[in-house]
């Protein structure tokens, strides 16, 4: 399935608080509607992606599988290196292995250490490929290739993820955002003599579809709201020219994420994709009264037109 020829398809979910067997359920059916992967977010002490990935692998033949992203600071390094070396394993090579940082809020929060991003991630990724190659900890080598994008909003953190990382996983941003992430993203890339054109660049595109244009707005503007309030998205937004932010205009809903009727969705999914993304995973999210596995299923039906 692509847009534009080109772009990838998969699916997210959220839903922190779901049961593990309906995260399965979600990611069978997504296989069957043809998307291309199942990501799971992962959020500070709600949910532990790796281990439903595991489930997920053994109840799915095809779809590929992955974080979106898994936290860098929840686990010791190596603790995450045998988990994805265990996925990578019983999906047959299926594993995309998403990391990031989430948000500074929540991280110190627990009482721990925040670094600074691109630090973090180059210490993690470096970390995980000696592992998985069998050149440092005790879980390796893996037995398949597993591929290490970075979650990066910030243009520091994309330049470095073109230097290090296997691409990056944009999220509330713009299509010309995104095109100033993909220059920041390439040119790290290509000051290491590195192809970016060989690396994954995509987003994670929050989606609210309704027959109701409002319905699906006043279903992300609450969605949003959230972020609204942490510094380094209400700068993202800002950067972008969003200035007043706090109410959510409609402006900024149909500029970073997908809600309204397919007809609306798709073109604002084609703009998105037409910045050069290699991947969008659409992430439903609770509309209109439907729970999140209702408006999946919805997404789902919708497949075909949404991305036609």
């Amino acid at each position: 399935m692509s847009i534009a020829g080109s772009v990838r398809v998969g699916v997210t979910s959220f839903g922190a608080d779901l049961p593990t067997r309906t995260k399965v359920e979600l990611a069978r059916q997504a296989e069957q509607a043809g998307f291309e992967r199942f990501l799971l977010v992962e959020t500070v002490e709600t949910n532990e992606a790796m281990v439903q990935l595991a489930a997920i692998a053994m109840a799915t033949d095809r779809i590929g599988i992955g974080t979106g992203i898994a936290n860098i600071y929840l686990r010791r390094t190596d603790m995450l290196a045998a988990a994805a070396v265990a996925v990578a394993d019983v999906s047959d090579g299926r594993l995309v292995l998403g990391i990031g940082p989430n948000n500074r809020r929540a991280v110190e929060g627990l009482g721990l250490a925040w670094r600074p991003p691109a630090q973090a991630l180059t210490e993690t990724t470096e970390r995980l490929r000696a592992i998985f190659a069998g050149e440092a900890g005790r879980c390796g080598p893996a037995t398949h290739p597993i591929p290490i994008p970075w979650a990066a909003v910030g243009l520091g953190s994309a330049e470095a993820a073109g230097r290090h990382a296997d691409g990056v996983m944009g999220y509330l941003a713009t299509a010309p955002r995104l095109a100033v992430v993909r220059e920041h993203f390439r040119r790290g890339a290509e000051a290491a003599g590195r192809d970016p054109d060989r690396l994954e660049f995509s987003l994670l595109l929050p989606t609210f579809l309704d027959e109701d244009l409002e319905t699906a707005r006043a279903a992300a503007r609450s969605f949003l709201s959230f972020y609204t309030t942490l510094p380094h998205y209400r700068s993202m937004f800002e950067a972008s020219g969003f200035t007043e932010v706090t109410s959510v205009p409609d402006a900024l809903i149909d500029a970073v994420v997908l809600a309204g009727p397919v007809e609306h969705c798709r073109q604002r999914l084609a703009d998105l994709a037409a910045v050069g993304l290699t991947d969008v995973d659409l992430a439903p999210l609770p509309v209109g009264g439907r729970d999140l596995p209702a408006s999946a299923a919805v997404l789902f039906e919708q497949r075909a037109a949404l991305t036609a």
